[in-house]
């Protein structure tokens, strides 16, 4: 049974269309086996009784698809493949143009997770930026290999493809290089946008180079819960916390810092991106391991995840935890903890406990969390993170509005729908009406940007006046992206 993803959501032999039973699949299949009353939380957090909501999304799975799933009292798993694996797989063995025929669009294009909370809201965006740029770096793959066989008539268009595509971030400082490169050989007006681009996000593109193969893992069960990264490509702003974080991980007590903040403000970018400017700068010699604990099925199973890690391919100890601690040992390393509220809340004290022995028994390790709430260990600093900054004062110039993080993510993530966007005069103080709206929230900051392509940045303020659905509006009559 094969669930496709790519450019909508449907299940094969199945006459299953509601979408939150969809969904909940969708999230199985490429997340794994979960804990039931995390996925309740997760799906139905406003519910009277999540636990209740649950049961009766399985029932209808079971009953529209039977087989697609299975259960037992404390976690719940799909059976079903995805067009997700196979568009991975294919990427892996370097078969381009086959993923791109199976690419067929945006990750459950078309739909919204209306009620289900910020933060399925948020895994479905943060997927779809994930698999979009890896075909976006197919199609540049691919339009190289055409210019390699001498056609570069048919590497612009995959070119000009890439730079546009629907649900990718804002491409990374490589790819706008080799897409500038491709667009300027065959002289097409896009590599003025192009360039645009590259000068707004401070990319010189004087050197082209081709990157190394990526070496990123995709999201789900099939990857290790030790991320590369995935996210820190969408990254915008946010300097001075960059900076204050940073100095917080390496300062001589900054054993364990907790960034708290409530979904969708960012934090788990935040965190992956300090991580990544201190991979980059080889402040630690024991190396910078970011690992999502959404992917633990426990907090016991951290250990062994880190251990292998720090050490692929060795034998481990017999004791999980003896293992991790001596290879760290006295080695300056950073673990990043992603998503860790789930083993906050409750009576699940192994990853607390897991985490407290490493600090003891590792003098120089350093623990960076996210969280919504504190961890409340002895040895924990917490670090607030609220939404972007944006100019209050009644009438800020355009240089002053361009300045401030709210504002430049707004930009960005509505020229990544309609390339062509550029905040002015005319359309600056709907924009900060928007970010006024919404606090700075980032998330909403993003979803309210992908209205451009339907509606003026004037109209999309006004209906946030009236509520926050336009965020998660699911209509017939919207552009394709949002179907």
């Amino acid at each position: 049974m094969r669930l496709h993803t790519l450019g909508g959501m449907a299940l094969e032999a199945s006459a299953l269309s509601r979408p939150k039973p969809l969904l909940l699949l969708t999230y199985l299949a490429i997340e794994g086996r979960r804990h039931r009353r995390h996925v309740a939380e997760l799906f139905w957090p406003t519910a009277r009784d999540h636990m209740k909501a649950l049961t009766v999304a399985l029932a209808r799975l079971r009953r529209g698809a039977p087989g697609a799933l299975d259960a037992d009292a404390e976690h719940v798993w799909a059976h079903v493949t995805t067009d997700v694996e196979r568009f991975l797989a294919l990427l892996r063995d370097d078969r381009h143009d086959e993923a791109l025929t199976l690419y067929r669009g945006p990750f459950l294009d078309g739909f919204h997770p209306r009620h289900s909370g910020a933060e399925v809201e948020e895994w479905v965006y943060q997927t779809r930026e994930y698999l979009a740029g890896h075909a976006r770096r197919a199609l540049l793959a691919v339009a190289e290999a055409e210019v390699e066989r001498g056609h570069l008539a048919g590497a612009a268009p995959r070119a000009e493809t890439a730079f546009k595509l629907p649900g990718a971030a804002t491409a990374e400082a490589a790819d706008l290089r080799r897409m500038h490169a491709l667009l300027r050989a065959a002289d097409s007006p896009v590599a003025r946008l192009v360039a645009d681009e590259a000068q707004a996000l401070g990319v010189d593109l004087t050197h082209p180079k081709r990157p190394a193969p990526s070496s990123r893992r995709p999201p789900g069960a099939q990857r290790d819960a030790v991320a590369a990264f995935d996210r820190a490509s969408s990254f915008v702003g946010r300097a001075h916390e960059r900076d204050e974080v940073a100095a917080l991980v390496t300062a001589t007590d900054g054993r364990l810092l907790t960034l708290v903040g409530p979904p969708g403000v960012g934090k788990s970018r935040l965190a992956e991106r300090v991580a990544r400017d201190q991979a980059d700068r080889a402040r630690f010699a024991g190396g910078v391991h970011v690992v999502t604990t959404s992917s633990l099925p426990a907090g016991s199973e951290l250990p062994p995840v880190l251990s292998r890690a720090i050490a692929p391919g060795t034998v481990p100890l017999a004791d999980p935890l003896d293992d991790v601690c001596e290879r760290i040992g006295d080695r300056p390393t950073l673990v990043v903890l992603d998503d860790i509220e789930r083993f906050v809340a409750g009576d699940d004290r192994a990853l607390s406990d897991t985490l407290s022995a490493m600090l003891r028994r590792c003098p120089n390790l350093r623990l960076l969390a996210t969280s919504r709430r504190r961890l409340a260990l002895e040895r924990e600093s917490t670090y607030p993170v609220g939404g972007l900054p944006f100019p209050r004062n009644a009438r800020p110039s355009l240089a002053e509005a361009r300045n401030s993080d709210a504002v430049t993510l707004f930009e960005h993530r509505a020229r990544r729908v309609r390339p062509d966007f550029a905040l002015c005069d005319e359309n600056l103080p709907g924009v900060l009406e928007i970010c006024h709206l919404v606090d700075g929230l980032p998330l909403a900051l993003e979803l309210a940007a992908s209205w451009v392509r339907a509606l003026s940045v004037a109209d999309i303020a006004l209906e946030l006046t009236r509520g926050l659905d336009l965020l998660v509006a699911d209509h017939h009559d919207a552009p394709p992206r949002h179907a």
